[in-house]
């Protein structure tokens, strides 16, 4: 079995061939309908967008015109929660981006106070109100920008490494999130010509010494949740199976949990095997503990960890969001 390409991680990589302003080719791209909502907006707001022939799971993003935005530019915006990664590439070729509140699944408060802190610190303006909220960029200035996030936003440290794309500027990030959507935002941006560390405390990024102009190409990785429940599927049926087109290290925690309750899982580069034939369950208890730290448990391998556990008549406790990783109690 081979995953599709992760919603999660094209998401912000199309945000982020947006800020380039010069040709990228991102391949893998899944046919979600987030996705095809960003494909959207990026038409709507001056963007070319193509597909090669006989390649529907490759776009071509070319920079923005510059001239205008669609009126269906809003009403798409309000569809998804991810169109807040647009902000800086609105911000670049417009210098202000006006947005609907973030959209999507009604769970929870779409905070955005923590994208509104890294946008101040590079002197740009946020002003809010009921329908939505508007950033309008500040004068160009030089220099490395720092900003420290009081918890690891994912959003937030994309927003912050896709803003200083934008002004071209030097940052320094305390406390990132350094989950793999993250991670591969920053891989594509060393393709790029970017220099890029990242560590537990801080994230680094550096511009190149000039700006060159040529096309680059990106691939979305493999879907980490699809490759998780896959694997948690084939755990509870008792089977066989490889999964391939996942990298192994975005699915670590996952792949800890089930040898934790006794599946031997071979995670090798690209794959899992999962070899689940003629073994029995531990019976040992498993808390399955969802974390922003570096190499905790994502929420949502949560579901399907559940009804393995709960298959393998293990007691599974109530997720929390303090402790990172996966343990035994």
């Amino acid at each position: 079995m081979t995953v599709d390409g992760s919603k999660n991680a094209a998401l912000p990589l199309l945000a982020a061939a947006a800020v380039l302003r010069r040709p990228v080719q991102l391949s893998n791209v899944p046919a979600n309908d987030d996705v095809q909502a960003m494909l959207r907006l990026l038409q709507h707001a001056g963007h070319g967008i193509t597909h090669p022939v006989g390649k529907p799971d490759t776009a071509l993003v070319l920079p923005s015109d510059g001239v205008h935005i669609a009126p269906e530019f809003h009403e798409t915006a309000a569809r998804i929660r991810a169109s807040y990664y647009l902000v800086p590439a609105l911000l670049a070729v417009h210098g202000r981006a006006v947005l609907p509140w973030p959209g999507g699944c009604r769970i929870g408060d779409r905070g955005m106070e923590q994208h509104f802190k890294v946008y101040e610190a590079f002197g740009d303006r946020t002003l809010v109100n009921d329908h939505g909220y508007s950033v309008e960029a500040g004068e160009s200035r030089t220099g490395s920008v720092s900003v420290m996030l009081p918890f690891r936003s994912r959003g937030a440290s994309i927003a912050a490494i896709l803003r200083a794309v934008v002004a071209g500027r030097p940052l320094r990030l305390g406390q990132p999130n350094l989950s793999p959507e993250v991670i591969s935002v920053l891989q594509a941006l060393q393709v790029a010509g970017w220099e890029t560390r990242a560590d537990e405390r801080v994230l680094s990024l550096t511009p190149p010494a000039s700006a060159p102009q040529e096309p680059v190409a990106w691939e979305v990785p493999g879907d980490k949740v699809e490759a998780g429940t896959l694997a948690c599927a084939i755990a509870a049926t008792r089977g066989n199976g490889r999964v391939e087109g996942v990298r192994s290290k975005d699915v670590a925690p996952m792949v800890a949990a089930l040898r934790w309750l006794g599946i031997p899982v071979d995670a090798q580069h690209d794959a899992l095997h999962v070899r689940a034939e003629g073994t029995r369950p531990t019976h040992q208890p498993l808390r399955a503990i969802a974390s922003l730290s570096p190499r905790g448990l994502d929420a949502d391998f949560e579901p399907a960890l559940m009804a393995l556990a709960l298959e393998c008549t293990a007691p599974i406790c109530s997720p929390t969001r303090s402790t990172p990783g996966v343990t035994a109690i």
